[in-house]
């Protein structure tokens, strides 16, 4: 019978000082909710997890035109992953371009004194290399086209 009165004490005590946390609130034990969702009948709610934000990191690259044996010059516009720009001249810097694989297009107009002019038109993937050059590749195609490549 002592045995009984012992274990029934025991129960008690567990009991109620589990009934003091939870009242006390602040001081509920770690494992309340996972029991409390337990006997919901539903898994306990995951804690958020932050999401990393991605900045891409930018470089500046040269665009250059070595010239050519017809007195060309090239008007051209050059996009690269979004962001169009006019080369000025055999060469130019251009600041604030994606690094990696990269999307380009070149429009525009090829010039020559000797070979007339023609429409040009290129696209195609560079990988942008902080402060790497690249240049402007060119031919004519057919009477007044032309195709145009960065390398």
């Amino acid at each position: 019978m002592s045995g009984d009165n012992k274990n029934n004490s025991l129960i008690v005590q567990i009991i109620s000082s589990v009934i003091i946390a939870l009242l006390a609130g602040a001081a509920a034990p770690w494992w309340w909710q996972e029991i409390k969702a337990f006997f919901a009948g539903k898994s306990p709610e995951p804690s958020p997890i932050p999401t990393p934000t991605y900045t891409p990191q930018k470089t500046l690259i040269n665009i250059a035109y070595r010239g050519d044996n017809f007195g060309c010059v090239l008007p051209i516009a050059i996009n690269i992953s979004g962001q169009s720009f006019y080369p000025q001249g055999n060469f130019s810097s251009i600041d604030n371009i994606d690094l990696g694989q990269q999307r380009y297009q070149i429009t525009g107009q090829i010039h020559c004194q000797t070979i007339g002019s023609c429409q040009v038109y290129g696209e195609g993937v560079i990988n942008v290399i902080p402060n790497n050059t690249y240049y402007v590749i060119w031919q004519k195609t057919s009477i007044n086209q032309c195709t145009a490549s960065l390398q």
